[in-house]
């Protein structure tokens, strides 16, 4: 679902890049990489699948799209601060919030800005 919410936003903002601008999608599931680039089929959400790699296809025409793996649940501060909101978002929490300091500081997010 994260992935399919990511090619929708960069879809929305589509127009602000130049051609050939790379778009970067970070994935910590390489099911999900498979999914995006077409290699296999999404059997839970199979329109949602298919509309991932309509997506992806659609950036493509006119961007270079990159779908990296990153490992999970190895203190990478973007994907610890990914699995904290897509924990919120499936419990219906959103808001602008940004994540907590003492969440922030486990990551050294904090640090590395300071």
């Amino acid at each position: 679902m994260a992935l399919h919410e990511s090619t929708e936003c960069a879809l929305d903002i589509i127009s602000q890049l130049s051609p050939n601008d790379c778009v970067y999608f970070f994935i910590d599931s390489t099911i999900t990489i498979k999914i995006g680039l077409g290699y296999i089929k999404c059997k839970s959400h199979p329109t949602i699948g298919k509309e991932i790699v309509d997506n992806i296809k659609d950036i493509a025409q006119h961007n270079n799209v990159l779908l990296i793996w990153a490992p999970g649940h190895a203190k990478i501060m973007g994907n610890e601060i990914a699995d904290y909101l897509a924990k919120r978002g499936a419990d219906e929490i959103t808001s602008t919030d940004r994540p907590p300091d003492k969440f922030l500081c486990s990551v050294n997010f904090l640090n590395s800005i300071s």
